[in-house]
């Protein structure tokens, strides 16, 4: 699995990357999964999956200064692939709902992410037949304080936790470098809106 889903898009991308970067132009859509962001049964598949969202989004910010556009597609349907990771005791997918999550519904929303006209990089664009929307990680404030000890952060857990004023992450380099104060403000360089 991590051979084909991870390894896979990374070579993949390799081998694209000198042509568009030399023809000043590119776009590039990896295949990632709503598994990325855990289930009960498929902890592989998810975690190649979130990998292929963080090549996505390094991409997105290695190829701006190339015209190098790199985004994710996260499809929801009823493939083969489904039938294989439905959790133990679920039947698998058939008839009219199969029917109603067929493949071809999400094609346009893979060949807007290639073409030309598509206005953003860095994005993980989740598509199911009736909804595209997008799936991105977010960071809480948080607990600020160099050197916290165990008790301190121990009082501090709900703080650390508390999604109440949770920011994007955009240049993950710039959650990194934060120490106290407001979260971090996205770089224009960082993957575009």
């Amino acid at each position: 699995m991590v051979d084909v889903h991870l390894l896979g898009t990374i070579w993949m991308c390799r081998a694209v990357w000198p042509h568009m970067r030399d023809a000043g132009y590119g776009r590039i859509v990896n295949t990632t999964s709503p598994g990325m962001l855990g289930s009960g049964y498929g902890s592989v598949y998810g975690a190649v999956k979130a990998g292929s969202y963080g090549l996505t989004r390094s991409l997105a910010i290695e190829g701006d200064p190339f015209g190098i556009r790199a985004n994710a597609l996260a499809p929801l349907a009823a493939t083969i692939a489904w039938d294989v990771v439905q959790a133990p005791g679920k039947e698998a997918m058939d008839g009219p709902v199969a029917q109603d999550m067929s493949p071809d519904l999400i094609a346009p929303t893979a060949a807007l992410l290639a073409h030309r006209v598509c206005p953003f990089s860095g994005k993980n664009i989740t598509a199911d037949p009736g909804r595209v929307s997008e799936t991105y990680y977010r960071q809480t404030a948080g607990y600020a304080k160099v050197a916290p000890t165990i008790e301190e952060l121990n009082d501090s857990l709900r703080q650390v936790v508390d999604r109440s004023d949770a920011h994007d992450i955009g240049d993950p380099a710039e959650a990194a470098t934060w120490v106290g104060g407001p979260p971090p403000v996205p770089s224009a360089g960082a993957a575009r809106a």
